[in-house]
């Protein structure tokens, strides 16, 4: 999205412009909980992801996805009953109503949002880029965060090799799966302890501590959050507008054409020149 390839160690956009923009379109998607922001959102997903991954991998990312979103669109009718408009009536004698099913497919549409949006920021905010950006803020939170980037390999790692020799020792079942277990936990538990004595050893937290990052805030990040900061006040502004009642009766108001034409302008903005890897 906003980086060129990493061999050239040089970046088009700040971690700080990224974070700023999914944060928003997330917040934005979540927030509004109507059909036309949760539509707008999903064909900005989608497009973006066919530009990173090409279309038949994104359609085949979706085809695995959907299941998620049809799982939370049926869950909701056939254990909510509320609205006004009955459909039909379940073996149970509860009424499935029109208010709970357009609930569902809301909620399921949500969900199945963020997943694509997510996927689409793992991508580009990368861990490197994170533990930068909460560094700034949290610089102790960043430690942790980057620790444990580290710590679910390596314990991946552990548990096959763990998994390998007590299977060559002759060990199956359930009692198998026990002892890596608790070979896995006693073998990190113990780890831990040694890097806290190491880096209390070595000074951790007894000074000013210096970093060294390859980000540098530039007057085109500076002025891109300032956009990114405009549009999304303009478009969280116009969300009372665009209002959708649910119960106990289904409404969709949509008061302003000004607030479709924003969001579809910010959920597209990956797809500008420059806004990927080139």
């Amino acid at each position: 999205m906003w980086a060129i390839p990493l061999n050239k160690k040089k970046y088009s956009y700040h971690p700080l412009v990224e974070f700023l923009y999914f944060f928003s379109v997330l917040f934005i998607t979540f927030v509004s909980f109507n059909a036309i922001s949760l539509a707008l959102s999903f064909v900005g997903s989608f497009l973006f992801m066919c530009k990173r991954k090409g279309i038949k991998d994104t359609l085949l990312f979706f085809i695995k996805t959907v299941p998620v979103f049809l799982l939370f669109s049926l869950i909701n009718p056939l254990f909510n009953h509320r609205g006004i408009t009955t459909l039909a009536i379940l073996p149970d004698g509860n009424p499935l109503t029109k208010e709970a099913v357009f609930f569902g497919i809301a909620a399921g549409a949500m969900v199945f949002n963020a997943i694509v949006w997510f996927s689409n920021m793992s991508d580009i905010l990368t861990e490197e880029k994170i533990v930068y950006i909460f560094g700034l803020i949290l610089p102790k939170g960043a430690l942790l965060l980057s620790m444990s980037f580290r710590f679910i390999p390596l314990m991946k790692e552990s548990y096959g090799k763990i998994l390998a020799t007590r299977k060559l020792l002759g060990e199956k079942g359930i009692l198998l799966y026990k002892n890596c277990l608790l070979i896995l936990f006693n073998r990190f538990f113990e780890g831990s302890i040694i890097t806290s004595d190491s880096m209390c050893s070595r000074g951790y937290d007894t000074g000013r501590r210096t970093s060294y990052n390859i980000f540098i805030l530039k007057k085109r990040d500076i002025f891109t959050i300032a956009v990114l900061v405009l549009l999304f006040l303009l478009i969280f502004l116009g969300l009372k507008n665009i209002r959708a009642v649910y119960y106990p009766y289904f409404k969709l108001n949509i008061d302003i054409k000004e607030y479709i034409l924003l969001f579809l302008l910010f959920v597209l903005i990956p797809l500008g020149r420059g806004l990927y890897y080139e």
